[in-house]
């Protein structure tokens, strides 16, 4: 037998659960509708053209450009109709602004900068583009994905012409290496083209584009890999993971990829004590 003190606090329990349950089912009902006064989106990359006078951010479903100096919205990149969220760009060089967005549905577009028109648009992916990259001439596109995959798109013919498939994880970065060579002569066709990808499975990977496969897998990460960047040269490799290292190899395009003629060997790694990581 309860008392009446204890029935009215049964009672006002009750009623804040059930008041909260209701609250919930009430907000639950609603889906958002938009945005306003988006910067960048969380998701997306900050890329500066080649002038470094705009910064592009990807706001949504839109590309922002903005005039660094004014700190002011130049003009938006909007879709005629609704489009995913961006998740990645990447400028392309040239004298014309040239920029690809990949989006969360696995879309990838190109887009004019100044006439803030659609160009071309590539259908290749199950799930949001991670990482975007041109080859030195602008005629070849990477995109790596969510989905593990890496396509390879012929911007002039319009077309994927090879899809890398390897990496268990999303991939993180994709790089087109095409450093110098004493064996064949400097070139940006597809039968000398060359990729570089690193995944959230902790491997780096190099690819033939021609031959779509694998031709050395880097393993020395412990853990997720998110970055990668040549020297100038392109004769360097630098990746930076989760673990607080940055680590480094040579690269030689004239060799096999083979156990005894590695294509990338490994020359070190640098702490990085204020860096993220365990």
């Amino acid at each position: 037998h309860l008392g009446p003190r204890a029935v009215a606090k049964s009672r006002s329990r009750w009623a804040k659960e059930h008041f909260w349950f209701a609250m919930v089912k009430a907000y639950l009902r609603y889906d958002a509708d938009r945005s306003v006064g988006v910067i960048t989106s969380r998701e997306c990359n900050v890329v500066l053209d080649h002038s470094g006078k705009h910064a592009l951010t990807g706001t949504v479903e839109a590309i922002s450009v903005w005039n660094l100096r004014q700190g002011a919205l130049v003009r938006d990149l909007k879709p005629s109709k609704g489009f995913e969220k961006i998740t990645r760009l990447c400028l392309k060089g040239g004298e014309k602004a040239v920029c690809a967005a990949g989006y969360a549905d696995g879309a990838v577009r190109l887009w004019s900068v100044d006439d803030a028109m659609v160009l071309q648009t590539f259908q290749g992916h199950k799930s949001g583009v991670s990482c975007l990259a041109f080859n030195g001439t602008g005629h070849l596109l990477a995109s790596g994905s969510n989905d593990t995959d890496i396509v390879i798109w012929d911007i002039t013919a319009e077309a994927g012409i090879a899809r890398l498939r390897g990496h268990v994880d999303q991939v993180t970065a994709v790089l087109f290496w095409e450093g110098p060579s004493t064996k064949r002569a400097e070139s940006s066709t597809v039968s000398s083209a060359r990729v570089v990808s690193s995944s959230k499975d902790r491997m780096v990977r190099i690819w033939s584009v021609e031959l779509q496969i694998c031709l050395q897998i880097v393993a020395e990460h412990q853990s997720e890999v998110w970055s990668l960047a040549f020297n100038k040269t392109q004769t360097r490799l630098v990746a930076g993971s989760t673990d607080k290292f940055l680590r480094m190899w040579t690269l030689d395009r004239d060799a096999s990829g083979d156990d005894s003629d590695p294509l990338a060997v490994f020359l070190g790694a640098v702490p990085r004590p204020n860096g993220q990581g365990s």
